[in-house]
């Protein structure tokens, strides 16, 4: 059996059921790449070595992540690319930028990874208190105002050795992030394709807010008033958002945007200065709790905004992951303003 060689190049001795279970087309691609390598001369760490790398894209990160010095880190890559004969990462002005060739590889590396890691630790002995590891989460800052703040409560309570680390859901290609392992839960309301599992957290609603003291608008909009008047939009990268957005244009709406910010928290000092409207997620607005701003119903049909989790099914059975998503799930379905 292949696995039980390399498996055995790396350092492990399994049984045959074991090895049996890490079929998975990610480990023969890797397998197959790696058929002209002295495999014997391989182990584990050094595909560790590659997977963080990889994701932090610094040697000095990696070896943060590793707790190794960068030289150790240097000397692991050098030996990766003997190892496949590529050069796997090129430092750049921006880090360390991934060959073709360790794009190739990442996605496999990655769940080999995991699936190692699954088969060595039995879920029944899991325990959160004893977990030390770090989970990075995709999340708008709309998502971090309404889950960030208990989350992170919980974890100090009960997992005080899991560190979590948040990344803008502008900043990458979603089904790529979740499937190379870059990002270990996606939350918000995104096309990520294939290969992922989701789960609904919460359901919100579109409200227009305004300033408590707009010229015009009293306690209730018309749609006039809202063509008429500028909006400021929210949108990540100069993307507004999605569901809005395909909502007002099946109506034939036009909306004069007069500014467009990537982080919401700097829309409502701005309305208070200001007759401009935004329309935002109710439970976002409801949670600034600001007497100088006015929150009323759109003159719109708008949709729900439905939040969701998602993860890549390479984690779906990982013991440490799923209690991570029965924590945010079950302190989603507590938000209630």
């Amino acid at each position: 059996m292949a696995f039980l060689g390399v498996l055995g190049g790396l350092g492990f001795s399994l049984s045959q059921n074991l090895a049996d279970s890490l079929t998975s087309n990610e480990f023969i691609s890797i397998i197959l790449k790696m058929n002209e390598i002295d495999i014997t001369s391989a182990d584990l760490n050094l595909l560790h070595a590659f997977d963080c790398i990889y994701r932090e894209g610094s040697l000095t990160r990696a070896g943060i992540r590793l707790g190794r010095t960068q030289s150790a880190v240097s000397h692991a890559l050098d030996r990766l690319r003997t190892m496949f004969n590529d050069e796997l990462f090129v430092r750049t002005s921006e880090g360390m930028r991934p060959t073709s060739r360790a794009n190739e590889l990442a996605p496999g590396i990655g769940e080999a990874l995991r699936t190692v890691r699954s088969l060595l630790q039995d879920p029944e002995t899991f325990s959160p208190d004893r977990l030390d590891r770090v989970f990075r989460l995709s999340m708008s800052d709309y998502s971090e105002a309404i889950l960030l703040p208990p989350l992170i409560e919980a974890l100090h309570v009960n997992a005080p050795g899991v560190q979590i680390e948040i990344l803008s859901t502008a900043a990458f290609q979603p089904q790529h992030a979740l499937e190379s392992g870059h990002i270990d839960l996606l939350i918000g309301n995104q096309d990520v394709g294939a290969g992922a599992f989701q789960q609904e957290l919460f359901v919100d609603a579109f409200v227009c807010v305004v300033s408590d003291g707009h010229p015009t608008i009293r306690r209730r909009m018309t749609l006039k008033q809202y063509t008429n008047h500028a909006h400021v939009l929210f949108a990540p990268q100069g993307r507004g958002d999605r569901l809005l957005d395909e909502a007002l244009r099946k109506q034939r709406i036009d909306r004069r945007v007069a500014l467009r910010v990537p982080h919401i928290q700097s829309i409502p000092p701005i309305l208070s200065q200001t007759p401009y409207i935004v329309t935002m997620p109710e439970k976002f607005a409801t949670i600034l709790r600001r007497t100088d701003l006015r929150l009323l119903k759109p003159p719109v049909d708008l949709p729900d905004l439905q939040v969701m989790q998602y993860w890549h099914r390479a984690v779906h059975e990982d013991p440490a992951h799923q209690w991570l998503r029965r924590q945010i799930y079950g302190i989603a379905r507590q938000v209630d303003f």
